[in-house]
């Protein structure tokens, strides 16, 4: 396959209100065991925005874009013979131009480490279902459960329902925790608004409760009588946590956030899920479980398809900066801004 030697991309420009531009970068430089890939479809997280806007940790011309699907396009010779050949649909996330100043998402090409990517099956879900069940929101649900809480998954459910709560269930975290959790053979709990309670429950929440119900934490551990130890805060802005902490049996327990907080009750111990640490090597731990739970996705692949509602906007990669202003506008809610180049 013939390869150009520069692209598009989306990349950071601070001084357009949009926060991103489309302009030509060089291809990403593969290292030993990398592979390129032909991006097909992205889909877009609070992070995209977040890096550039709220934490600065994204500056002018570097590349923007966490998730990604698409087509291997070429192999570093360290990554021949591990599975995976030029024309094979892949799948997974970086965290922007963060790493590495020209290899983010929302740009035509990408790179991974050859064992960081999951193989998607594409008679089974589209590239643009692939990229969000490769992304950053059900990665960080896996995290979270599996590898954090050590509870039972999927492949081997819990023999005895265990109760769980997961906090804001109408984020994108919060669509794949239920699910997973319900796979997993828990029984979730959740707060969202009720109008979105209704699709929580065909996800497997067992109980909704309203998250401005001043009274919700006590009715979720009367619901659980009092069992909960596990649960997941999408939203973690201390307040939240604090609250969700309220509804723990009273020996305590650990709840996941997705940074740093504190959940007011020292038995209830904050475990904060920074899911970029699975995109580096010397994370070894992280790492390696990522890529384990990739050998398992395409097993789940047709129930968790469909979870995520998928709000598809046209124009390829040109459209990605009025995606991500949109995004940030707070208006899109209980699902995902897709794009399909």
């Amino acid at each position: 396959m013939s390869l150009p030697t520069a692209h598009k991309a989306a990349a950071v420009d601070l001084k357009n209100e949009k926060g991103v531009v489309i302009k030509d970068k060089p291809l990403p430089v593969l290292g030993d065991d990398d592979i390129l890939i032909k991006v097909r479809a992205v889909t877009l997280n609070p992070a995209d925005y977040k890096q550039i806007w709220d934490w600065g940790v994204l500056k002018d011309g570097q590349s923007t874009g966490c998730d990604f699907a698409g087509d291997v396009a070429k192999l570093s010779p360290g990554a021949e013979g591990k599975g995976l050949k030029v024309g094979d649909p892949v799948a997974g996330f970086v965290r922007g131009g963060f790493a590495e100043d020209d290899n983010g998402a929302f740009q035509e090409y990408v790179k991974k480490p050859v064992e960081n990517v999951w193989k998607v099956p594409t008679d089974v879900v589209s590239y643009e279902e692939a990229a969000a069940m490769g992304g950053i929101s059900l990665s960080t649900v896996v995290h979270g459960l599996y590898h954090r809480m050590k509870l039972p998954p999927p492949w081997a459910p819990a023999k005895e329902p265990i109760p769980i709560l997961i906090w804001a269930g109408a984020t994108s975290v919060g669509i794949y925790a239920i699910k997973l959790a319900k796979l997993s053979g828990l029984r979730v709990a959740t707060t969202a608004s009720p109008q979105n309670h209704a699709m929580l429950k065909e996800l497997g929440a067992e109980a909704c409760f309203d998250y401005r119900d001043p009274d919700a934490p006590k009715k979720i551990k009367e619901w659980s009588q009092g069992k909960i130890k596990h649960g997941i805060d999408t939203i973690s802005d201390g307040k939240s946590t604090a609250l969700a902490a309220q509804a723990y049996s009273n020996d305590g327990g650990q709840i996941c956030t997705m940074f740093p907080t504190d959940s007011g009750n020292s038995r209830v111990e904050v475990l904060d899920l920074f899911i970029f640490h699975a995109t580096e090597k010397d994370k070894v731990e992280y790492f390696q479980q990522m890529n384990e739970w990739y050998k398992k996705l395409p097993e789940f692949a047709s129930q968790l398809k469909t979870v995520m509602p998928l709000y598809q906007r046209k124009g390829g990669l040109d459209a990605l900066p009025d995606a991500i202003a949109e995004l940030r506008s707070g208006k899109i809610r209980a699902g995902k801004i897709s794009v399909l180049f």
